[in-house]
């Protein structure tokens, strides 16, 4: 059952990656600052972006994983001189830094990303390097934070996992109150008391997520479906703990 409850969090965590690296030709516009007077910087970086989304829909991880490199490189050439330059480019220095800022946050997302395919590829510990960086970059991002908690579960780190869970539950909770986010981060949460062998503290945290995605998305929804095959997991699991001492308890035969 750990190793189902594990495949449960990669699949939640692969359904976000991937639906985040198909939509992040959006946000990377919505993030990409206005031009600041006249300059040559012209980033192309985009384009290879849009690119790796198809490549990563279409299962070739490795073309996707060299796209969004080069697409990171790139970006981290805009970043290098816009510290360099931004004097001369921005008219007041907090203007530099919201641009540098921006940069580092697109870099983040180039990172995540790349982390994403490599958790597709089974490579969990790259993927964690990955993903290391982008907290690092953007650490108030709870998707980022999220998928590095994963990628230490799978690395059998759990209390880590657990610490990183727990932040994005924070953040989530802050920005959104009761949503799917905050019903994901207490999924995961459950999973690592679940792995833990706290069985009763995971069906409590299983069970809140139960309880927000009942009012957000019905019982029909696939994400609410997961969770109750958690639940009913957890269940034959406390069933089975409970069996147990008394079957310890029954006096051998002597010899």
């Amino acid at each position: 059952m750990q190793g189902q409850n594990i495949k449960n969090s990669i699949i939640i965590g692969i359904a976000i990656i991937i639906a985040g690296l198909i939509t992040g030709a959006a946000i990377y516009t919505k993030n990409t600052p206005p031009p600041q007077e006249k300059t040559e910087v012209q980033p192309t970086d985009f384009k290879k972006f849009a690119e790796a989304a198809e490549k990563a829909k279409a299962e070739d991880f490795e073309g996707a994983t060299k796209l969004l490199a080069e697409s990171y490189n790139e970006r981290l050439q805009i970043v290098l001189k816009n510290k360099q330059t931004n004097k001369r480019l921005l008219k007041t220095y907090e203007d530099s830094l919201a641009v540098i800022e921006t940069d580092e946050k697109i870099l983040a997302r180039y990172l995540f990303d790349i982390g994403g395919i490599k958790i597709k590829q089974k490579k969990y510990a790259e993927a964690n390097a990955y993903y290391t960086e982008a907290v690092r970059l953007h650490p108030e991002n709870s998707m980022y934070i999220s998928g590095l908690g994963l990628t230490f579960k799978t690395l059998g780190r759990l209390s880590e996992a657990l610490g990183y869970y727990e932040k994005a539950l924070k953040i989530d909770k802050k920005a959104y109150g009761e949503n799917t986010d905050t019903a994901r981060d207490l999924n995961n949460i459950a999973g690592i008391w679940d792995a833990k062998q706290d069985y009763k503290k995971a069906l409590e945290y299983y069970k809140k997520a139960e309880a927000i995605l009942a009012k957000s998305v019905g019982k029909d929804n696939p994400f609410m479906e997961i969770v109750a095959g958690n639940i009913k997991g957890i269940n034959q699991k406390l069933n089975a703990s409970k069996q147990q001492p008394s079957e310890q308890k029954t006096p051998k035969k002597k010899q």
